[in-house]
């Protein structure tokens, strides 16, 4: 089992590399097995090789980033309603024995300064994560409560610096997707 964190990239022999945090869990036979932790320097789709005493049993677990996709799950909001954003990052499944979380940027044409939405894994290694926004037209925007208008869009949107390996680890590519707040029509 392999977790990688990117904690800082370095370039050497003029190939990219990042410096990765591994715990590894081993269970030998049936007994209660155990786990070590370590730093190693891969590129990315290098594979990770490792070797125990027994049987001589050498596996692979690949180095591979993906590209994440963010999505509110509704294309139309109340301006008194809440919005869930749904995001797909493996790359963000940062530690395999524990659900993760990460934060996001949400914003609105009557709040450009926005919010930090906090998603949350769905599940222990799943790489899929949720959050819900509750929108105001009354409100100041706070914790993930957004000000919005009626016929404003609203965006959610998080830098990506797990790419794959056709880009560099220097790069980065902004994720995002639109909502629109419904205009309510009142009859006369």
């Amino acid at each position: 089992m392999k977790s990688h964190n990117h904690f800082e990239s370095l370039s050497s022999s003029f190939a990219i590399t990042s410096l990765i945090a591994c715990s590894i869990f081993v269970m030998l036979g049936a007994g209660p097995g155990f786990a070590f932790d370590f730093n190693a320097y891969a590129q990315t789709d290098d594979d990770f090789a490792a070797s125990f005493s027994k049987d001589d049993e050498t596996n692979l677990a690949p180095i591979s980033w993906n590209f994440g996709l963010v999505n509110w799950m509704e294309a139309t909001h109340y301006a008194t309603g809440t919005g869930a954003v749904k995001i797909i990052e493996p790359d963000m499944n940062l530690n395999p024995l524990e659900i993760d979380i990460f934060d996001v940027d949400v914003w609105s044409k009557s709040d450009a300064n926005g919010i930090t939405l906090t998603v949350t894994e769905t599940g222990i290694t799943t790489g899929l994560f949720e959050g819900t926004v509750s929108f105001t037209a009354t409100e100041e925007s706070s914790g993930h409560k957004l000000r919005v208008a009626e016929g404003d869009w609203v965006t959610v949107k998080y830098k990506d610096n797990t790419l794959p390996s056709s880009y560099t680890l220097a790069n980065s590519r902004d994720i995002s997707s639109n909502s629109k707040i419904k205009i309510t029509h009142i009859s006369p």
